[in-house]
Protein backbone atom coordinates (compact mmCIF):
# COMPACT_ATOMS: atom_id res chain seq x y z
CA UNK A 1 0.00 0.00 0.00
CA UNK A 2 2.71 2.55 -1.24
CA UNK A 3 1.36 5.94 -1.92
CA UNK A 4 2.21 8.02 -4.82
CA UNK A 5 4.62 10.39 -5.36
CA UNK A 6 2.71 13.68 -5.87
CA UNK A 7 -0.60 13.00 -4.27
CA UNK A 8 -3.38 15.42 -5.43
CA UNK A 9 -4.65 15.06 -1.93
CA UNK A 10 -3.70 16.32 1.25
CA UNK A 11 -1.38 13.91 3.64
CA UNK A 12 -3.83 14.18 6.04
CA UNK A 13 -6.53 12.93 3.64
CA UNK A 14 -4.91 10.14 2.32
CA UNK A 15 -3.55 9.06 5.42
CA UNK A 16 -7.54 9.00 6.70
CA UNK A 17 -8.54 7.34 3.83
CA UNK A 18 -5.92 4.38 4.36
CA UNK A 19 -7.34 4.23 7.76
CA UNK A 20 -10.81 4.48 6.84
CA UNK A 21 -10.44 1.87 4.23
CA UNK A 22 -8.27 -0.70 6.36
CA UNK A 23 -10.83 -0.56 8.99
CA UNK A 24 -13.61 -1.19 6.53
CA UNK A 25 -12.08 -4.03 4.87
CA UNK A 26 -10.16 -5.63 7.76
CA UNK A 27 -11.61 -8.89 6.91
CA UNK A 28 -9.81 -9.29 3.97
CA UNK A 29 -6.21 -7.78 3.69
CA UNK A 30 -5.91 -8.38 0.12
CA UNK A 31 -8.79 -6.45 -0.64
CA UNK A 32 -7.44 -3.12 1.79
CA UNK A 33 -4.82 -3.77 -1.18
CA UNK A 34 -6.57 -3.84 -4.09
CA UNK A 35 -8.90 -0.79 -2.38
CA UNK A 36 -5.72 1.21 -2.16
CA UNK A 37 -4.26 0.59 -6.07
CA UNK A 38 -7.49 1.28 -7.37
CA UNK A 39 -7.49 5.19 -5.05
CA UNK A 40 -3.77 5.46 -5.80
CA UNK A 41 -4.39 5.18 -9.64
CA UNK A 42 -7.89 7.38 -9.22
CA UNK A 43 -5.39 9.84 -7.65
CA UNK A 44 -3.19 9.73 -10.52
CA UNK A 45 -5.83 10.30 -12.98
CA UNK A 46 -6.39 6.71 -14.36
CA UNK A 47 -9.51 4.46 -13.70
CA UNK A 48 -8.77 1.00 -13.01
CA UNK A 49 -11.11 -1.83 -13.02
CA UNK A 50 -11.42 -5.11 -10.77
CA UNK A 51 -12.45 -8.30 -10.05
CA UNK A 52 -12.61 -7.97 -5.98
CA UNK A 53 -16.02 -6.51 -5.04
CA UNK A 54 -15.38 -5.40 -1.94
CA UNK A 55 -12.47 -3.52 -2.99
CA UNK A 56 -15.11 -1.42 -5.70
CA UNK A 57 -17.60 -0.51 -3.46
CA UNK A 58 -15.46 0.52 -0.90
CA UNK A 59 -13.95 2.65 -3.71
CA UNK A 60 -17.23 4.09 -5.14
CA UNK A 61 -18.26 4.97 -1.80
CA UNK A 62 -15.37 7.30 -1.04
CA UNK A 63 -15.42 8.60 -4.63
CA UNK A 64 -17.13 11.82 -3.77
CA UNK A 65 -14.79 12.68 -1.01
CA UNK A 66 -12.06 11.82 -2.92
CA UNK A 67 -13.05 14.20 -5.73
CA UNK A 68 -14.17 17.12 -3.30
CA UNK A 69 -10.36 16.85 -1.76
CA UNK A 70 -8.82 16.96 -5.19
CA UNK A 71 -10.22 19.73 -5.76
CA UNK A 72 -9.81 21.74 -2.80
CA UNK A 73 -5.89 20.58 -3.04
CA UNK A 74 -5.76 22.42 -6.46
CA UNK A 75 -7.90 25.21 -5.11
CA UNK A 76 -5.26 25.25 -1.94
CA UNK A 77 -2.14 25.18 -4.42
CA UNK A 78 -2.98 27.86 -6.86
CA UNK A 79 -4.04 30.03 -3.33
CA UNK A 80 -0.28 29.47 -2.80
CA UNK A 81 1.40 29.93 -6.05
CA UNK A 82 -0.67 33.33 -6.12
CA UNK A 83 0.55 34.48 -2.97
CA UNK A 84 4.48 33.41 -4.14
CA UNK A 85 3.98 35.12 -7.35
CA UNK A 86 2.60 38.62 -5.13
CA UNK A 87 5.86 37.57 -2.75
CA UNK A 88 8.16 37.96 -5.49
CA UNK A 89 6.69 41.06 -6.74
CA UNK A 90 6.54 42.73 -4.01
CA UNK A 91 10.07 42.03 -2.89
CA UNK A 92 11.19 43.20 -6.20
CA UNK A 93 9.10 46.46 -6.04
CA UNK A 94 10.42 47.20 -2.83
CA UNK A 95 14.26 46.72 -3.46
CA UNK A 96 13.73 49.14 -6.47
CA UNK A 97 12.24 51.50 -4.48
CA UNK A 98 15.30 50.92 -1.43
CA UNK A 99 17.56 51.40 -4.41
CA UNK A 100 16.16 54.67 -5.88
CA UNK A 101 15.51 55.78 -2.26
CA UNK A 102 19.47 55.35 -1.57
CA UNK A 103 20.17 57.03 -5.11
CA UNK A 104 17.99 60.04 -3.95
CA UNK A 105 19.54 60.13 -0.36
CA UNK A 106 23.45 60.05 -1.83
CA UNK A 107 22.67 62.64 -4.43
CA UNK A 108 21.46 64.92 -1.67
CA UNK A 109 24.42 64.57 0.38
CA UNK A 110 26.46 68.13 0.55
CA UNK A 111 29.65 68.25 -1.56
CA UNK A 112 31.82 70.12 0.38
CA UNK A 113 34.72 68.39 -0.88
CA UNK A 114 35.20 67.34 -4.23
CA UNK A 115 36.44 63.59 -4.29
CA UNK A 116 39.06 62.33 -6.33
CA UNK A 117 38.06 60.19 -8.93
CA UNK A 118 37.23 56.81 -7.14
CA UNK A 119 37.63 57.70 -3.56
CA UNK A 120 34.74 57.89 -1.98
CA UNK A 121 34.27 59.82 1.57
CA UNK A 122 33.68 57.87 4.50
CA UNK A 123 30.62 57.74 6.74
CA UNK A 124 32.08 60.01 9.32
CA UNK A 125 33.39 62.25 6.80
CA UNK A 126 30.02 62.60 5.02
CA UNK A 127 28.41 63.31 8.45
CA UNK A 128 30.65 65.81 9.50
CA UNK A 129 30.32 67.77 5.66
CA UNK A 130 26.52 67.45 6.73
CA UNK A 131 26.72 69.02 9.90
CA UNK A 132 28.93 71.98 8.78
CA UNK A 133 26.72 72.37 6.03
CA UNK A 134 23.45 73.28 8.39
CA UNK A 135 25.78 75.06 11.00
CA UNK A 136 24.60 78.70 10.02
CA UNK A 137 21.25 77.58 10.61
CA UNK A 138 20.06 77.17 13.93
CA UNK A 139 18.17 74.77 15.11
CA UNK A 140 15.78 76.43 18.17
CA UNK A 141 15.08 79.73 18.24
CA UNK A 142 15.46 81.66 21.13
CA UNK A 143 12.37 82.99 22.94
CA UNK A 144 14.00 85.84 24.26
Amino acid sequence: MKSPAILSVSKKFYADILTRVSVALSFSPSSVEEAMRIINAYLSGRLVGTDNQSAMIAFNMIKPEIDRAMLRSQRARERARSRREMKTQNETTASAEKAEQRAESVSSLPQVVAEPSGVRLSRRERRAAGRNSTSGKKKWRSLV
